[in-house]
Parts: C-alpha cells; sequence; structure tokens
C-alpha cells in the first residue's frame, strides 16, 4: 500500500449557511475511510476566522486531539511592525505548535507581498525552512515565482491550481528548486504526474486531496494510476511531504 499524507485539507471553518462545522473528527474520518494517514491541515473556508490568534490556537486544540494524525499549517501574516502579532512571536508560536508548514493569504490579512513588508515574515521562514502553502487563488504563479527568487532555501507549496496553469507550473518549477505543487483540487492535467516528473522529478509533487470541499477518490486515483514507479508513487503520496516536514528547524 502507498502510504498518504494529505497537503491540502482542512476543517473547522463555517461555510455560509452552515451552524455546525467540518469538526477535525470528521476529517480523521474522512481520512479513514481514504486510508489516509495523515494530514496537513488548516482551517477552511480561508475566510472563516479573521483573528490569527484565535484561529490558530483552535486549530492547534483540534490536532492535538487528533492523536498525531493531523498536522497543524496555521495562518501567518506580515504586519510592517504596525500591530501584533508580530512576526518574530508568529514564527515562535509555529515552531513551538509543532507546525508542519504555514500557509499565507495576503488580501484577507490586508498585507502585501512586496518586499518591504513581506521580507520581515519570509526571511525567518527561511531561516527555520518552514514550507508555506500558497493556494493559487489567494497567491497566485507569479508571486510564487517572485518568492522563490528572493528566498531560494523557502519551501513553497503550490495549491489548487488547475490545469490551464500547467505550461506556466513547467518553467517555474524548473527554475526555481523550492517550488513543490500539490496534486489535490482543483489540479486535474492528463498525464501532469508523468509530465511532471518526467520534467523536474517526482520529489517536489505532494500528495492532497481537498477535503472537506472535494471527494479525496480523484486525487488518489489520479496518482494510483498514474504511469510512474513505485518508489516515485511514494516519494509523492507521502515521503516528499514527510521529508519537508523535517527539515523544519525549531
Amino acid at each position: 500500500m502507498i502510504p498518504l499524507f494529505d497537503a491540502q485539507c482542512g476543517c473547522l471553518g463555517l461555510d455560509p449557511g452552515k451552524s455546525v462545522p467540518f469538526t477535525e473528527h470528521d476529517l480523521v474520518a474522512e481520512m479513514d475511510r481514504f486510508r489516509i494517514q495523515h494530514g496537513l491541515v488548516r482551517l477552511t473556508p480561508e475566510s472563516a476566522y479573521l483573528d490569527l490568534h484565535y484561529a490558530n490556537e483552535l486549530l492547534y486544540t483540534a490536532c492535538r486531539a487528533s492523536a498525531g494524525r493531523l498536522i497543524p499549517c496555521p495562518i501567518v501574516a506580515a504586519t510592517g511592525g504596525a500591530q501584533p502579532p508580530y512576526e518574530t512571536t508568529q514564527i515562535a508560536d509555529v515552531l513551538q505548535a509543532g507546525a508542519g508548514a504555514v500557509w499565507i493569504r495576503p488580501a484577507t490579512d490586508g498585507w502585501l507581498l512586496v518586499d518591504w513588508m513581506s521580507d520581515a515574515l519570509l526571511g525567518p521562514l527561511q531561516e527555520h525552512r518552514v514550507p508555506v502553502l500558497c493556494l493559487e487563488r489567494l497567491v497566485n504563479l507569479t508571486d510564487v515565482a517572485g518568492i522563490a527568487g528572493r528566498f531560494p532555501r523557502l519551501p513553497l507549496i503550490f495549491a489548487e491550481t488547475n490545469y490551464r496553469w500547467q505550461q506556466a507550473l513547467l518553467p517555474v518549477m524548473r527554475r526555481f528548486e523550492n517550488v513543490h505543487l500539490s496534486i489535490g483540487s482543483n489540479y486535474c492535467v492528463r498525464g501532469g504526474i508523468e509530465q511532471m516528473v518526467g520534467r523536474v522529478g517526482p520529489e517536489r509533487l505532494l500528495f492532497g486531496t481537498g477535503l472537506p470541499d472535494i471527494e479525496a477518490a480523484s486525487a488518489i486515483c489520479q496518482l494510483m494510476y498514474a504511469e510512474i514507479d513505485e518508489q516515485a508513487k511514494r516519494w509523492i503520496g507521502a515521503g516528499n511531504l514527510e521529508r519537508l516536514i523535517g527539515g523544519i528547524l525549531r
């Protein structure tokens, strides 16, 4: 069996019109149904909580209740020194909580990816080798390439991109070795995994699903039926994300 570590899942947020959230227990139950061993989990939907400290504490509590199945991916933001929590405090909390990555949503949290504001956040994240999850609708590929160029030792995970970006993803990933791709929803490129493995290797592809909004079966089938060798599937399924998390300097 190919071990699976979901790089692209979430819980706890309230979707519009719902009064009961999709909890950490719901997420683990779905993971059990699909034999997914671990998940790098964030709060979804991304607009559910605007108070970063409260949101992250909620996430940490949920992950502690999962008996090691869920690894937190908290939100971080550049403050420009204008208000707490300041960057140094955020990163210290992330490391202490055992986070496996962080994610950013600049427009939602009111900050800019320009160097004079974001470098105070991204620089220390690079020092500690903390992977940064970038959802395509929140951090576009141009921004990802810009960050990758400024911080070549900062692992970046690009996720929720669609088939139309394949022609741009290939040269970006060939140019910047710190850019990784989650193959979860909505990446559904015919022969895309095979093309990526052939052009950039399997070491920078990560398994992801899109749970709870998307059924996990499509991402699992996309990986399991890909015409690549079993070792490559193992790296993509769990090994690559385990290596990134293991490389964090705490």
